[in-house]
Order: structure tokens, then C-alpha cells, then sequence
């Protein structure tokens, strides 16, 4: 099933917008949507070139709080990057905090243009309540909890310098975040650490661990490998899309692999694909008439 769309244009908080479209998880209890679309008659509506990016995207999301469901965004969002594309849409992505702590999974894009056109997506949380920011015990603690953990999924064998000059890595990596149990359909936060540990060579986990009862919260193996795969896309309708993609090292190609056809053998991946399907993308220019 895929999110349902409020398609009748809509006027917003603010006057000077107009909603024209909303998408919804209808497998998430969440408030949030997951794509809004708005528009406005006034120019330069969401580009106020002398505030720069930082002030434009904090506007916007003060302006469209009630809409988001984020009672102080200039307190709940980080900066993390911005990009200007050649057709001259500003990209923003944020990060979700709560009182210092990232939420896991959960990011906010802007994308707009001096056309008064803005484009929002991402999967994020409504501000959450009465969650303790203060851990009980250490990260030495949380590492190992889960490093015993790890122990009966996998062999544990200590790094050589070489191998650790390679991976670029020196012990576990370890930072406060709060998560939800992948199953809760109430995305209910959990003050938790989040542990990257390489058990090997190899291998390469992601634990985490309940910062209140150090409990094991959940843990996933995230080894990479190269190969077919697939990615979720957002068409030019806001819908939701799966398209397959081809894996080398930690990109993701627009490289489809899983057809009969496919050669891997003789493939020079990614720039000569033997048997693949590829896609592109195409910038054309306006019709000037």
C-alpha cells in the first residue's frame, strides 16, 4: 500500500501559501507527513537572498511548524548539508535533534526555487515529550554489552595495524541517539547508543543499546557488498517508487543487474555494464517561444 494523497489545493498557516499536495505513511500512526508540495502567488516566497540558506529554510520551517508538527524547528533541526543544483533548486538537508540528541532515521529535505515553489520530504518525528536526555551508565558500558552480544553471532578477531589503517578504524564507534524499536507502530523514542563495531576484517555491525537498562534494543549486521540492489525514489507525481540499482562499495548506481542478461563477468562496473539496463538523467532546456 502506498501513502494516500490530499490532492485539493488547500490554504496553509500562513496566507501567503497554498497546500497542493500532502502525502501520509498510512503504516505509521506518525502525524507527520512525508512530502508536502506548496506553492504562492508572492515572489521570491521562500528565497530571501540576503538571509542566505540558513535563514530561508529556518523561515520556512517557522512558518510551516503547526503543518510539520514541530513546536520549535530553529531547536529541533541541524544543518547538515546544502547544495544549489544547475537548474538553480536549493537543496537542504537536516537533521532532527532532541534537546542536543539526533534522532535515529530521521531527516528533513527543503528543495526550492525563486519560482515560490517548495518541495518538502523526508521522515522525521513530531517533537517528542517527556523524554529523558541523560544516560545511566558510560559508552565503555554500551560497548560491551553489545561487544558480548556480538560474540555469539560472529568470531571476534582483533585487528592488525595494517588492517586498522585500511578500514580506518580504532575501536567502536559510539554516540547517544534516540531510536524506536523497528516493529513499534508508535515510533515511540528510546534514549539509546548507537555502536558501530567491525568484529573483523570483514564484517562490520550496528548495535543499539538501551541507555537507561542497557538492554539490546536491536542489532543488524551492515557488511557491504557489491551487487544488484534497490532503492525507494520519489517520481515526479510524489509518489513513492522502487527502482533497482546496482551496489559498488557504498554507491548506489542506477545500474539495473538483476536481469538474465546481465554479464558481470565481463562488466567494467560502474562505467561499462554488460547486460544492464542504465538510466540517466536528462537536463533539457526550456522551449523559448
Amino acid at each position: 500500500m502506498g501513502s494516500f494523497r490530499h490532492s485539493t489545493a488547500a490554504t496553509s498557516a500562513n496566507a501567503d501559501y497554498r497546500i497542493m499536495s500532502i502525502d501520509y505513511d498510512p503504516k505509521s500512526s506518525s502525524p507527520t507527513p512525508i512530502y508536502v508540495r506548496l506553492t504562492s502567488d508572492k515572489p521570491n516566497a521562500f528565497v530571501a537572498p540576503a538571509k542566505g540558506v540558513e535563514g530561508n529554510y529556518m523561515d520556512i520551517l517557522e512558518a510551516q511548524h503547526c503543518l510539520l508538527h514541530i513546536e520549535k524547528p530553529k531547536d529541533e533541526f541541524r544543518l547538515i548539508a546544502t547544495e544549489t543544483d544547475d537548474l538553480g533548486i536549493t537543496h537542504v538537508k537536516l537533521q532532527q535533534i532532541y534537546e542536543g540528541v539526533p534522532l535515529q532515521g530521521s531527516q528533513l529535505f527543503l528543495h526550492y526555487t525563486a519560482s515560490s515553489e517548495l518541495v518538502i520530504n523526508g521522515r522525521y518525528q513530531a517533537t517528542p515529550q517527556n523524554i529523558s536526555t541523560l544516560p545511566y551508565f558510560t559508552p565503555e558500558t554500551a560497548t560491551n554489552t553489545a561487544l558480548a552480544h556480538l560474540a555469539q553471532q560472529t568470531v571476534l578477531r582483533p585487528l592488525s595495524d595494517f588492517e586498522r589503517q585500511i578500514l580506518q578504524y580504532d575501536q567502536p564507534d559510539c554516540q547517544l541517539v534516540l531510536s524506536h524499536l523497528p516493529d513499534d507502530p508508535q515510533q515511540i523514542p528510546v534514549l539509546a547508543y548507537q555502536l558501530t563495531i567491525r568484529p573483523n576484517f570483514l564484517e562490520r555491525w550496528v548495535y543499539f543499546i538501551n541507555a537507561h537498562n542497557g538492554a539490546v534494543l536491536y542489532h543488524y549486521n551492515h557488511t557491504c557488498s557489491d551487487g544488484p540492489s534497490s532503492a525507494t525514489v520519489t517520481d515526479l507525481n510524489g509518489q513513492p517508487r522502487n527502482i533497482p540499482t546496482y551496489q559498488v562499495g557504498s554507491t548506489y548506481y542506477m545500474i539495473d543487474g538483476s536481469r538474465p542478461m546481465f554479464n558481470g563477468g565481463m562488466s567494467d562496473l560502474p562505467d561499462n555494464p554488460v547486460g544492464a539496463i542504465c538510466a540517466s538523467i536528462l537536463t533539457i532546456p526550456p522551449l523559448i517561444t
